[in-house]
């Protein structure tokens, strides 16, 4: 009797899975063709960075405020670009939100602003993208998607902050985005530090850009968002 075509294509496949010692190698069988190198350009060249478990993001998001991982910030994983991402979402979410209902408490006035929600978008996604741009330029050997990972959870402080700014006063307000900014900025420094050999130069330029964001994000929350 004939072989099925399906019958002759595994003894295709069982052939090509025999060895030159004459061994048959069972998961040569279900070998994937290798992967293809896409540029950066491309979306799918961003697809692994979004590959990142729940527990994973919770981790980071805590010792990017506590930095206190002995193996730094990653360790042996890769970033990820999925965490950095919606936190800033969040953050300039909160800052709308928050602001509206701040000024309903306060002066019985609410309603969507547009203009707020660009102003907030362009501070943090701006930032987002610039300061990891820059070090990149100063930093020879880190990656631009391990500089927006670690920057983008330094934001994290901020999704604890902003709800308590609802019912303080101005000067309450000025002080604890102030310290979430300087803090952030500190432990920032410590996870970049552990991981990568930065000398004292450039780590005084990077602490200054970090200032420099961290100033901008504290008065556009304290003269826009919570007047």
């Amino acid at each position: 009797m004939e072989k099925s075509t399906y019958q002759k294509g595994l003894l295709q496949q069982e052939d090509l899975s025999i060895n030159s010692d004459g061994i048959f190698e069972f998961d040569r069988l279900f070998e994937t063709k290798p992967k293809e190198n896409y540029k950066c350009w491309q979306v799918k060249y961003y697809r692994p960075y979004f590959n990142v478990d729940t527990r994973t993001v919770f981790h980071r998001i805590f010792i990017s405020i506590i930095p206190i991982a002995p193996s730094g910030f990653f360790g042996s994983a890769k970033p990820d670009a999925y965490g950095p991402f919606w936190i800033a979402t969040t953050v300039i979410f909160m800052l709308c939100a928050f602001g509206n209902i701040e000024s309903a408490i306060n002066y019985n006035t609410i309603g969507p602003h547009l203009s707020n929600f660009l102003v907030a978008a362009s501070i943090i996604y701006g930032l987002l993208v610039a300061f990891p741009l820059i070090s990149c330029c100063l930093l020879s050997n880190v990656g631009f998607i391990y500089l927006v990972s670690l920057y983008g959870y330094s934001f994290s402080l901020y999704l604890f902050i902003l709800p308590i700014c609802i019912f303080t006063s101005q000067v309450v307000r000025i002080v604890l985005t102030l310290s979430a900014g300087l803090w952030s900025m500190g432990a920032l420094i410590k996870n970049l530090v552990s991981e990568n050999n930065i000398n004292g130069k450039l780590k005084a330029v990077i602490a200054a850009m970090l200032f420099l964001g961290e100033v901008s994000i504290v008065l556009v929350t304290n003269l826009v968002f919570f007047k």
